[in-house]
């Protein structure tokens, strides 16, 4: 499949995205790695403009809810050793997006996992919602909800569930998306396969 543009985002740039964070709670716990992933008009990775990935050490350790982490105490020990401070990821954001010379008035799309519940509100929380606004457009993508639409489809029209379960790993195994399971839960990877099931879920919509 080859198209020339993706004419809904109206040049924009589409990033798949996703979070590891220090506990559930927007404004209490902290990412402690952000990816975004810019995507080219196939939505595959973008070979134009380089991701951006880094792991954040957290301000507040006593915060910490080890029990919701996602990823294993070892890399989280690692990530408050290594990681870069919050304001200094940051202000690397914001020169990285600057690099990507988009445009005046264009911002990033966000694709991602339950992203309007869970990783909008940590981003938010992060950069503020006034600047959060400056860089994100409105119209994410989100692959859990359009999963609950698809399964809505399918039961309106008395047809058999295609997602019976909505965590990602379940969504990738119906659409034949193969995750390592070692690589998951870091927030690249991840990015990269919810890129994998949008593209898979558009192909077969439009029955290619």
């Amino acid at each position: 499949m080859t198209t020339k543009s993706l004419i809904t985002i109206n040049n924009n740039l589409m990033c798949s995205i996703d979070l590891e964070t220090s506990g559930l709670i927007p404004g209490y716990h902290e990412i402690i790695q952000i990816a975004l992933l810019p995507l080219d008009s196939n939505l595959n990775p973008s070979k134009l403009f380089p991701p951006f990935d880094f792991k954040i050490k957290p301000t507040y350790l006593n915060r910490v809810n080890l029990d919701a982490l996602k990823i294993t105490r070892n890399q989280f020990s690692d990530i408050v050793e290594t990681g870069f401070e919050q304001e200094v990821v940051k202000e690397i954001f914001y020169s990285w997006f600057d690099k990507l010379k988009l445009g005046e008035s264009r911002k990033i799309v966000p694709l991602g996992h339950n992203i309007s519940g869970f990783d909008i509100p940590f981003i938010r929380a992060w950069l503020s919602h006034e600047t959060y606004e400056n860089y994100f457009h409105g119209h994410l993508r989100d692959l859990q909800t359009i999963a609950c639409y698809l399964n809505d489809r399918a039961e309106f029209h008395a047809e058999q569930t295609p997602f019976p379960k909505l965590g990602l790993k379940e969504i990738a195994a119906k659409l034949g998306v193969e995750i390592i399971k070692e690589m998951t839960h870091d927030a690249l990877y991840d990015a990269v396969i919810v890129s994998e099931c949008y593209q898979k879920i558009l192909l077969k919509l439009i029955n290619i």
